[in-house]
């Protein structure tokens, strides 16, 4: 699925109760930003809204519709546009999500064989 196209999103959402959002990117440009955690996160409220499914979006802590940083801008966005599509969904402001291939632990992991103590 694509979240930056709508069709994309709608083709997986026909059978949706609840739709759990984890848009979100770490790395790329203010356009690839804004695509997936602002406009990627109004299409998955919308295809959910269209079906009736309620929606859960994961954000971040920090989120700011205000700030000058790109990161925290567009998930601020992303939570108005959100809210704005389906205003009764729940946002969830995680200061970390990790998961397979996410980098924070294998970059411990990584750390613990060169350094003489953890952080």
């Amino acid at each position: 699925m694509d979240v930056t196209n709508i069709a994309s999103v709608r083709s997986v959402m026909k059978d949706a109760r609840t739709v759990v959002s984890l848009v979100g990117i770490l790395h790329g440009s203010v356009e690839r930003f804004e695509a997936v955690q602002w406009k990627g996160a109004e299409n998955v409220a919308t295809a959910a809204q269209e079906v009736g499914a309620k929606v859960i979006h994961f954000s971040a802590i920090g989120a700011d519709p205000s700030s000058l940083l790109v990161s925290p801008r567009t998930k601020g966005l992303g939570e108005q546009a959100v809210l704005n599509v389906s205003p009764t969904a729940t946002i969830i402001r995680p200061s970390l999500v990790f998961g397979s291939g996410d980098s924070f632990f294998s970059r411990f992991a990584t750390l613990s064989r060169f350094l003489p103590f953890m952080p």
